[in-house]
């Protein structure tokens, strides 16, 4: 009930299989995602589900590497928002799939380290 955003620059972008120097960050935490790359900009401030939609061309798997100035993550929604909704960096994946006929909700995720699965989630 509480959303909050930050923006991504070009700068937190990385490549899949590139290097993020750990010194880069402060507290750096990974989260796996869904991306969106928008067809058309998102204007109107009332949009529907379906108008909302329309508007994204491709989906992709993304990393989000979140990062937090607050000491220890003892973060609040207003320290959140401060601090740029806790952006880091990102990572996009290489394969971006047609938005048409895919249930986003319904897509599933593993995230390894070292070969071994260490969190799954949804697009719900």
């Amino acid at each position: 009930n509480e959303p909050d955003f930050g923006v991504l620059l070009d700068d937190m972008q990385y490549r899949t299989g590139g290097i993020i120097a750990i010194d880069s960050l402060l507290q750096p935490r990974v989260e796996a995602e869904v991306a969106f790359r928008l067809r058309d900009d998102l204007t109107d401030a009332n949009l529907t589900y379906e108008e909302a939609r329309a508007a994204i061309a491709t989906a992709s798997a993304a990393l989000e590497i979140v990062d937090s100035r607050v000491v220890d993550w003892d973060i609040s929604i207003a320290d959140t928002v401060a601090d740029n909704a806790s952006s880091g960096a990102f990572v996009l994946g290489a394969v971006e799939h047609p938005i048409v006929g895919l249930d986003t909700a319904a897509v599933e995720m593993a995230m390894q380290m070292n070969g071994v699965v260490v969190s799954t989630g949804t697009g719900m």
